[in-house]
């Protein structure tokens, strides 16, 4: 599992990321991304915002890498 910690936070790092981008481009089942993806955020390691879209259902989740606040250093 470690492995693919490290893939999402390279994948997020580059760009904002939803667990449907995570699944295809790491290849794990959506709820595997989503688990890893909301691991990453509850550790600080993402920040994420509701993606707004006109359909019904549950928004999706955009994920990116939390930056470091150079002023706490």
């Amino acid at each position: 599992m470690r492995g693919c910690r490290l893939q999402v936070l390279l994948l997020a790092e580059c760009s904002e990321v939803t667990a449907a981008d995570v699944s295809q481009a790491a290849g794990l089942s959506p709820a595997n991304a989503s688990a890893v993806l909301s691991q990453l955020f509850n550790e600080g390691y993402l920040i994420r915002r509701e993606v707004v879209v006109k359909r019904r259902g549950r928004p999706a989740l955009a994920y990116r890498v939390k930056l470091s606040d150079a002023s706490n250093d």
